[in-house]
């Protein structure tokens, strides 16, 4: 990846039934907003969606699984 070239975010989710995805997005923000987007489609909206931030990492935990937003080294994007 060039220099000074901002690295690209990955969201990922896995449920607790086994199933995962995971999408690349130019931004931490919309990383988050994808997976609030996707976790409100089996979310209700009383439930808040509460992010836990760590030092360069995001985790959105619910009852059926959790989201991990994380920013990716080029060795981790997918070929093609």
């Amino acid at each position: 990846m060039a220099k000074g070239v901002a690295k690209p975010w990955v969201c990922v989710f896995r449920s607790l039934s086994g199933g995962h995805a995971r999408a690349f997005f130019a931004t931490q923000e919309e990383a988050k907003q994808f997976a609030e987007r996707h976790a409100r489609a089996f979310t209700p909206p009383s439930i808040p969606l509460n992010w836990e931030d760590s030092d360069d990492s995001s985790v959105l935990t619910l009852q059926v699984g959790h989201y991990l937003i994380a920013p990716v080294g080029e060795h981790d994007l997918p070929s093609g």
